[in-house]
């Protein structure tokens, strides 16, 4: 059972494969969103944490950030409750 799901952001590694290491220090990417739109629509909503360790940006943008997944959850609940 997934109780709690995490979004970070990103970088590619440098070697110029596609790898993506998650370095929670850079706001969540788009196809972060559509990932976590996909999963909240097959297993409904769950606790959500955005991980900020390193460039933490000011405190509105981090709240734009939550404020985003929120939107998200709230989107979904109806076809949850």
């Amino acid at each position: 059972m997934i109780g709690e799901i995490h979004l970070a952001g990103h970088a590619r590694d440098e070697g110029g494969s596609s790898l993506l290491i998650d370095t929670h220090g850079a706001p969540v990417a788009e196809g972060v969103w559509s990932l976590y739109r996909h999963l909240m629509a097959r297993i409904g909503p769950r606790p959500t944490l955005i991980e900020r360790d390193d460039h933490v940006p000011a405190f509105a943008t981090l709240m734009a950030e939550r404020d985003r997944a929120q939107a998200e959850l709230q989107r979904l609940e109806p076809a949850h409750v």
